[in-house]
């Protein structure tokens, strides 16, 4: 379990403040619905389609979704390392690990190369 003091700078943003406790009272339940749909999805063995609609500028959004992902990966690096490390499973993660990288400009050049 990951409390919202966790994950939140990363949702939102680092330096994001609520002006209001019925601000917080707004946002955290419309979150933590979300999540909880998601992971109820999940756990019934479904898959949970991303709805990626948008693009911003030249940059493809499901690099920004895969590199929040992977943030999301490393706050419980020690629980994801059974599943990366595993011989039968671990290239599931691949994609993710990999399009996150998009959004390294050091990686650049090998994502697009001349």
């Amino acid at each position: 379990m990951i409390v919202p003091r966790e994950y939140l700078p990363l949702v939102l943003g680092p330096g994001t403040h609520f002006d209001s406790l019925e601000d917080v009272d707004r946002v955290l339940p419309l979150l933590i619905r979300h999540w909880n749909t998601i992971a109820r999805t999940l756990d019934q063995g479904d898959v949970y389609d991303l709805y990626l609609l948008k693009r911003r500028s030249h940059r493809l959004v499901g690099a920004d979704w895969a590199d929040a992902f992977m943030r999301g990966v490393d706050l419980r690096s020690e629980k994801w390392r059974a599943l990366i490390d595993s011989k039968e499973h671990g290239e599931a993660i691949l994609p993710m690990m990999t399009l996150a990288q998009e959004k390294d400009p050091e990686l650049q050049p090998l994502m697009n190369p001349p």
